[in-house]
């Protein structure tokens, strides 16, 4: 019975049902008036806010949690976005001027004689969505920037 009243509402030329169909839309998603001074302030302000928190989150939290669980001089870590994943048993072994995505993931292999090794060189950019499998060691040597969603997997076959 629904279904035949919303389809009439929405298909049928009558002027009423038209009408009524407007109004339904209009009920359904109401809007406020914008005060342009008012709402490009409060939009400023809510920038503000934003920006400001997550750098508080970086520099307070993430970026300590983050070189806790690492190792290497790691001065100078700039981990923007959150906290890379940590999956697996896995040494990451971080030098200096390294700047990271929050959004990427380092996995090491399960089982083994041997723990793998990430090694992150001076001066080096991890883009976004990034993923590290590695197996027994990967090395990224100074100066090197990776662009979004590269994916390294460093297997051992045996």
């Amino acid at each position: 019975m629904i279904i035949h009243v919303k389809h009439w509402l929405k298909c049928s030329p009558h002027p009423f049902a038209k009408s009524l169909f407007q109004f339904a839309k209009t009920i359904r998603n109401p809007q406020m008036i914008v005060i342009p001074f008012f709402h490009s302030l409060l939009y400023f302000v809510h920038q503000f806010l934003k920006q400001f928190i997550h750098e508080f989150l970086r520099i307070i939290y993430f970026t300590p949690l983050f070189k806790s669980q690492i190792k290497g001089s790691k001065k100078q870590l700039y981990l923007y976005s959150g906290m890379p994943q940590v999956l697996g048993e896995l040494n990451v072994v971080c030098k200096d001027s390294v700047r990271m995505s929050g959004i990427s993931t380092f996995c090491g292999r399960v089982g083994g004689q041997t723990t793998p090794t990430l090694t992150i060189g001076n001066n080096v950019d991890i883009g976004w969505q990034n993923a590290f499998s590695v197996g027994r060691t990967i090395t990224l040597e100074d100066d090197v920037g990776m662009t979004p969603i590269v994916k390294l997997n460093a297997l051992i076959l045996a």
